[in-house]
């Protein structure tokens, strides 16, 4: 029985070493990175703590941060409106003429 916990610790300590590489990879502040990289190492439970928290996705990803000029949901909506209309207005005129 002891040799399953021990081999679980093991594997648990080596996927904790792969996680801590990700982290460290982060652009997360260094004291931050030493937090998790302490917490990543506790068998089993900081393992998925940590990797639980990492692979949350970002808030606001650097590609939408738009400062006020983003394509927001309306403005979408509203695009496509339009689009459409103007296709509708095209087939109309294409078979009346």
């Amino acid at each position: 029985m002891n040799n399953y916990i021990i081999i679980g610790i093991v594997i648990s300590e080596i996927l904790a070493l792969l996680l801590i590489r990700k982290v460290w990879k982060s652009h997360d502040p260094t004291i931050m990175k030493v937090i998790v990289s302490i917490i990543a190492l506790i068998p089993f439970f900081g393992l998925f703590f940590v990797a639980w928290v990492y692979n949350f996705p970002a808030s606001n990803p650097p590609d939408k941060q738009v400062h006020g000029k983003g394509f927001f949901f309306f403005e979408h909506m509203e695009a496509e409106r339009a689009a459409r209309k103007n296709k509708e207005k095209l087939k109309k005129q294409k078979k009346y003429s």
